[in-house]
């Protein structure tokens, strides 16, 4: 989807880069490599989370950050906060543990998931 509206643009499918069989010394390599991709790159859109989030703050370019959600008992005690000028809270919906086992979403077939962050 990104692709078609954005033909310019260069996505990577970054899913996660923990695993039990690589060393310690490794994931905290692959730790600092993706915190630098987040930092450096031209632009950040991310969702909750705080790794994201110290990433938003430390870099200079804009980024683009949903609003944390409202949940009960609370996980965040802020839905947004002023953190810079680069910084920009949008409402958008999330694609939580919940939407996806609710829906029955697979992240190896994107349509369907695709078509639900677009209509909701």
């Amino acid at each position: 989807h990104l692709l078609e509206r954005y033909p310019m643009a260069s996505v990577i499918r970054r899913f996660t880069t923990s695993s039990k069989e690589r060393s310690q010394e490794r994931r905290e390599r692959d730790a600092e490599v993706d915190f630098a991709t987040l930092a450096l790159a031209p632009a950040l859109v991310r969702g909750p989370g705080t790794f994201s989030l110290w990433a938003a703050v430390a870099r200079d370019g804009i980024v683009l950050s949903a609003r944390n959600p409202k949940t009960s008992p609370p996980s965040w005690d802020w839905e947004d906060a002023n953190l810079g000028h680069h910084i920009h809270w949008v409402s958008t919906p999330l694609l939580t543990a919940e939407v996806i086992a609710r829906e029955g979403f697979d992240f190896e077939r994107p349509h369907a998931w695709v078509h639900w962050l677009l209509t909701h």
